[in-house]
């Protein structure tokens, strides 16, 4: 008798990150473009492609995601989304992350470099 096909665990945890993710709200408001001028650790420039984490680890970006996407790094399962971009989590969002915020925070991550 043929075995069940089964997902892979890390496809599993994605699925249950989007999920909480979209439940959380990661996209309620607070939107305004950002002042400061930097870019990612070793001069790349922040954008919608980069991993979530490193975008948090410069302290620009981590504020132009808090600004744009205020409860996002609130959510328990930030663990398992933060390898991604915002791109692949928006696109797991069920909705959550709209285009416009996206582009609020591309504005933001841009006026960085």
């Amino acid at each position: 008798m043929p075995r069940p096909r089964t997902k892979t665990r890390a496809r599993d945890l994605l699925g249950l990150g989007a999920l909480c993710l979209a439940l959380a709200g990661c996209a309620s408001a607070g939107v305004g473009p950002s002042a400061s001028a930097g870019s990612a650790p070793g001069g790349a420039q922040l954008t919608l492609d980069t991993p979530i984490g490193q975008i948090c680890e410069d302290p620009r970006g981590r504020a132009a995601l808090d600004r744009n996407l205020p409860n996002l790094r609130k959510n328990p399962n930030y663990f398992l989304f933060k390898g991604m971009s915002l791109r692949q989590v928006a696109s797991l969002s069920g909705g959550k992350i709209s285009d416009d915020k996206l582009d609020s925070v591309q504005r933001d991550l841009a006026a960085l470099h």
